[in-house]
């Protein structure tokens, strides 16, 4: 199970309200079947936003999360990879307008 504090679910909740993107899943290749289901997709834009908790982000889970999106950095074409931590949500609305900038 995982645990989010009320800090954490607001600042995902403006995130999810400002952003255009929804969650959704990403391929390496053009066609392909989905490699992963990222927190935030843009598929159009090859946008992939990964929203990362500490507690989960360790060992397996993280080798694995690695290799997934390195797949996706280098495909074709490749994926704009962004990967947030928990106190990234904190930014709020200021996150999603240093996220559209990029």
């Amino acid at each position: 199970m995982i645990q989010t504090n009320g800090a954490e679910l607001l600042a995902a909740s403006t995130l999810w309200r400002c952003a255009t993107c929804r969650p959704g899943p990403t391929t390496e290749l053009s066609g392909e079947a989905p490699v992963s289901i990222a927190d935030f997709a843009e598929p159009e834009k090859r946008l992939a936003i990964y929203v990362d908790g500490a507690a989960f982000q360790v060992g397996v889970n993280l080798r694995r999360n690695r290799f997934i999106r390195d797949r996706l950095r280098k495909g074709s074409p490749p994926w704009r990879v962004i990967e947030l931590r928990a106190m990234d949500l904190l930014e709020g609305r200021s996150l999603v307008n240093r996220i559209r900038s990029a």
